[in-house]
């Protein structure tokens, strides 16, 4: 039998550590498991509209435009789109899914020879690793499965998103004005961009208590806790400290609200877990700053105590994949190992005849 190759992964939403194991002889075409990780999408326009306010003008047609986003060699796109209940008639399940695709050129310029050391060999080839994503429209949760070694990011999927959206508002920009000078209210194009702006998109990772406390023991000295108010997409903070300092924010008018504690002597690890805990909803960007037992220096981010849990069936199809993902994501709501807030204004309904209205138009072509 051959000998396994352990590699280190890391703890799982339930605390657990977790490891993949891979054979020599495993054949690279298996199905492998997959994980699950979950970011909370902020996408605005301006102060005042968020995602689901142009989901119909802007947001859906932007989601299933042909278009690519391209940087040199490689191309992001979206693929097998779809605007559907992942589960029937249950709203919360409403989501945009698709597949990610990252097409790019992965080129080689040496490789090492036993006798005669590094020789030069320069060749290329194509790679197209892909993610899924499922944006569930109720809460603006971003679950996301990558399918492939080096498949794309979420920061990647919230920049292509973004691109796509840039795109459909101006074509919508077009659309009203056209409608305007048609019509008995003319409007200047400037009145119009400024009601209705360029979006800003990105997305925070999910964090959980089990993995935060992981990272937050590696530090021997933590020196320095940042957390930075991240805007909402109409979404209440379930936590106090957040509540009251987003009402300090808008009543001094503040674009940028960052909370620092610093001490190079040390910051109490214990209040500073249960300090950035209160970040899990997904409403903060958090960053830790120290150095490990080694003494050299530590950075944590979001990304680094993020939420990750494994599905529990290894299997190719992208359909399962969503199936899987949804009902993970609802075992760790339901577990408390991440909480969503409520909506400030509740428009479920509206999402319901958004996705009516969208599958009539389907059904008339």
């Amino acid at each position: 039998m051959s000998s396994p190759t352990r590699r280190f992964g890391h703890y799982g939403a339930s605390g657990e550590r977790c490891f993949r194991i891979q054979f020599a002889n495993e054949s690279p075409q298996m199905p492998r498991q997959l994980e699950l990780e979950i970011g909370n999408l902020l996408c605005k326009f301006g102060e005042k509209l968020v995602l689901n306010d142009l989901l119909t003008p802007v947001v859906v047609p932007a989601f299933f435009a042909d278009t690519t986003r391209s940087y040199r060699d490689t191309s992001y796109f979206f693929t097998r789109q779809k605007f559907s209940y992942l589960k029937p008639g249950d709203i919360d399940t409403l989501a945009l899914t698709c597949r990610f695709v990252k097409n790019t050129v992965l080129r080689r310029h040496q490789i090492f020879d036993s006798n005669k050391g590094i020789v030069q060999s320069e060749d290329s080839m194509e790679s197209a690793p892909s993610s899924i994503a499922i944006l569930l429209l109720s809460t603006h949760r971003l679950l996301y499965v990558r399918e492939v070694p080096n498949a794309p990011s979420m920061n990647q999927f919230a920049s292509t998103f973004k691109f796509l959206l840039r795109n459909s508002v101006m074509n919508y920009h077009n659309s009203l004005y056209s409608q305007a000078e048609a019509g008995l209210k003319p409007i200047s194009m400037r009145a119009i961009k400024a009601q209705i702006p360029i979006p800003e998109v990105s997305v925070i990772p999910l964090v959980s208590r089990e993995s935060l406390k992981t990272f937050v023991d590696r530090f021997e000295i933590l020196k320095n806790l940042k957390v930075q108010l991240a805007p909402t997409n109409n979404e209440l903070d379930n936590e106090d400290f957040f509540k009251n300092l987003r009402k300090r924010k808008e009543e001094v008018g503040s674009t940028t609200t960052v909370v620092v504690h610093r001490n190079n002597a040390g910051l109490n690890k214990q209040g500073c877990l249960e300090h950035v805990e209160a970040a899990k909803q997904g409403n903060a960007f958090v960053e830790m700053r120290g150095v490990d037992a080694q003494g050299d220096e530590l950075v944590g981010t979001n990304s680094e105590f993020s939420v990750k849990a494994l599905l529990p069936k290894e299997t190719k199809a992208m359909s399962k994949n969503i199936e899987q993902a949804i009902d993970k994501y609802f075992e760790l709501l339901g577990s408390e190992v991440i909480t969503v807030g409520k909506a400030a204004d509740n428009k479920k309904q509206q999402l319901a005849e958004i996705h009516n209205e969208h599958m009539k138009g389907q059904n008339d072509e």
